[in-house]
């Protein structure tokens, strides 16, 4: 066991005259003198008397703290392991094979940046596929399309998706490809509806139109659409209009939802078309009065 000097709010300094030295060399240091003795006695090179040795390390653990008290400094006490083998007792070292070797390394990675331009860009051959995979002229040979067992255990495998998990580009192929046999599930509305690419009229036109004639969603399934990944308005009022058939209790369930759902509206839009049916009110109004 050894008592090492602290010195607090002062930098370390690790060379060989370190000027914050762990032990200290004063003369009149009794606390290193005694752990001298103290180590001769334990390695066995003073005659062990039981009695006088209790009363010994005693009198030392007095000496030391008073040394302490006296002295205003803070001391680390750090103990190291041992070991008894065959009754001798031995120190445990750490040793680790090459740390003291210097080690060069890089200041900067080998590996070189090369710019990619068209890394951001629009993939030309995934857009064409896209195309032809949604092109108008498919849609009577996709009407009759009826799946073999195994791509309807596929197409099952995906409607029991859960929402949070992302369709692949094949997957979502599989279901355009069957949409209308899919029609007559109202789970697989949803997996649909994430299909589409919104940002091409005529296969937004598609979507809307086969929306319209899906079997009706339940209203719990209705609130996947009020997510942030529905922005089509039209969607959004699909589902309002499913969640309008509920009952008011059943909505009292979802009111969390339905206030959550609300950061993700287009209030400008809203203003906008309330604005618009409150005139054409006032003009039927006026017409009225007139006749």
């Amino acid at each position: 066991m050894i008592d090492l000097k602290v010195w607090p709010n002062v930098e370390a300094d690790p060379q060989n005259h370190s000027t914050t030295p762990g032990k200290t060399k004063d003369t009149n240091d009794q606390m290193s003198r005694l752990a001298k003795l103290s180590k001769k006695h334990r390695d066995g090179h003073m005659v062990k008397v039981d009695w006088l040795d209790r009363l010994t390390f005693r009198e030392i653990e007095l000496i030391n703290e008073k040394q302490k008290r006296d002295s205003n400094f803070m001391y680390l006490m750090i103990e190291f392991p041992y070991v008894h083998y065959n009754d001798l007792q031995y120190t445990v070292i750490y040793f680790e094979k090459g740390g003291d070797e210097p080690y060069q390394y890089r200041t900067q990675a080998e590996i070189v940046c090369v710019p990619d331009p068209e890394i951001l860009t629009e993939n030309l051959v995934e857009s064409k596929h896209h195309k032809l995979a949604r092109s108008l002229h498919s849609g009577p040979t996709d009407r009759d399309m009826k799946p073999d067992a195994k791509t309807r255990d596929q197409l099952n495998a995906i409607v029991g998706f859960p929402p949070t998990k992302m369709l692949t580009s094949e997957e979502q192929d599989l279901v355009w490809k069957f949409r209308f046999y899919l029609s007559s599930q109202k789970k697989a509305l949803t997996k649909f509806l994430k299909c589409v690419n919104w940002k091409m009229p005529q296969e937004a036109k598609q979507a809307i139109e086969l929306m319209s004639r899906w079997s009706p969603m339940d209203a719990d399934d209705a609130l996947e659409l009020l997510s942030p990944a529905f922005t089509h308005p039209t969607v959004r009022k699909y589902a309002v209009s499913r969640l309008r058939q509920s009952d008011d209790e059943d909505l009292f369930l979802y009111l969390f939802q339905l206030v959550q759902a609300l950061r993700y509206e287009d209030f400008d839009k809203i203003k906008h078309d309330t604005d618009q049916i409150t005139t054409r009110r006032e003009s039927i109004c006026d017409t009225s009065d007139r006749d």
